[in-house]
């Protein structure tokens, strides 16, 4: 079985050009930071953490949600869709003693 990749990342376009330009993503960083925490900076220890990003390229497509290093992306993220990235999210954490 392979180990886990050393790093795992949750990141949200925040971008107010195109992601964020009607408000689409804040309902969803809210609900992120009530259930996660506030987003992670770069000197963050956490080996599964959750950040932000001004643009992930997928413009047309936003909202976005994406996990690296696997880059599974959500798109336009329904309230059911959100929780289940959550779920799995606090999983792994959970599972690297992280929580």
């Amino acid at each position: 079985m392979p180990s886990p990749p050393e790093k795992i990342r949750l990141i949200l376009c925040i971008s107010t050009k195109h992601c964020n330009a009607t408000g689409a993503v804040n309902p969803l960083y809210q609900r992120l930071v009530e259930a996660l925490g506030e987003p992670d900076d770069f000197r963050s220890t956490r080996t599964v953490r959750w950040e932000v990003a001004n643009c992930l390229d997928r413009c047309g497509q936003g909202p976005n949600l994406v996990w690296y290093p696997e880059g599974r992306w959500s798109h336009f993220t329904t309230s059911e869709q959100l929780e289940a990235i959550i779920a799995e999210f606090l999983a792994l954490r959970a599972a690297r003693g992280e929580i």
